[in-house]
């Protein structure tokens, strides 16, 4: 959100009663989705608590302290994420995953570092936070740029939220963290998928994951997940 003073209503002096009169007016972004509330200048909103009370992910799926170095054939889906939003999509990627008949670790950004390059596939969900990384990303975007990283044997996709009403910062870290990958070495399974999340962001969603799983020879799901309706998807 914005802050502005509203001094309409006090003349401009040196008397101590006119600054009692000063007040800040926060202002909204004109545009957020039903079912969201707004996170101030973050870049993606957070899920309201009757979304988060519909999430039917088992919390086994999270490995939030600390991570076992993957191995060939499982993936690791890898979070940054303030508000919780891009955890929870984290957490249904994962899931989808598993009944496709992967191992899947699922895990933040930052505990992945220091067993980097990680084996198998790695998936990011990240948005970004004023322009920054979310707390649990700000090493491992750091890595990214000020490390010698030489990730020339990982495979890698990355999924970006955000609410374009932040527009100065709308993808900003997915965006730099596809870059710097690529430029240390990495080899992109897909393009980065950008999510909007000021709206219903199903479409985007099923369509970039069906990407996804059919690039990893991947096109059926005992779980489901692909039948069910667009509008189901709740974060």
């Amino acid at each position: 959100g914005e802050y502005s003073l509203d001094v309409s209503s006090i003349h401009f002096s040196s008397s101590p009663a006119a600054l009692k009169t000063l007040r800040v007016v926060r202002r909204e972004p004109s545009t957020v989705a039903p079912g969201f509330r707004s996170e101030p200048a973050a870049g993606c909103p957070c899920p309201s608590a009757a979304q988060q009370g519909n999430e039917d992910l088992a919390s086994t799926d999270d490995v939030p302290d600390s991570f076992a170095a993957a191995t060939e054939g499982t993936l690791t889906v890898a979070y940054g994420s303030e508000g919780g939003t891009c955890h929870q999509i984290a957490r249904r990627l994962a899931r989808e995953a598993t009944s496709r008949g992967l191992t899947v670790s699922v895990t933040p950004l930052d505990s992945i570092v220091e067993v980097l390059p990680v084996a198998g596939t790695l998936v990011i969900v990240s948005s970004s936070y004023n322009g920054a990384p979310p707390s649990n990303a700000r090493r491992f975007l750091a890595h990214l740029k000020f490390g010698d990283a030489e990730l020339s044997s990982m495979q890698v996709a990355v999924l970006g939220l955000g609410d374009p009403a932040w527009h100065l910062t709308y993808q900003a870290v997915p965006t730099e963290m596809d870059t710097l990958l690529r430029r240390a070495g990495c080899t992109p399974i897909v393009e980065r998928g950008a999510m909007d999340v000021s709206q219903d962001f199903s479409p985007e969603y099923f369509a970039w994951t069906k990407t996804l799983w059919q690039a990893l020879g991947l096109f059926a799901s005992t779980g489901g997940d692909q039948s069910r309706s667009q509008s189901s998807l709740s974060v």
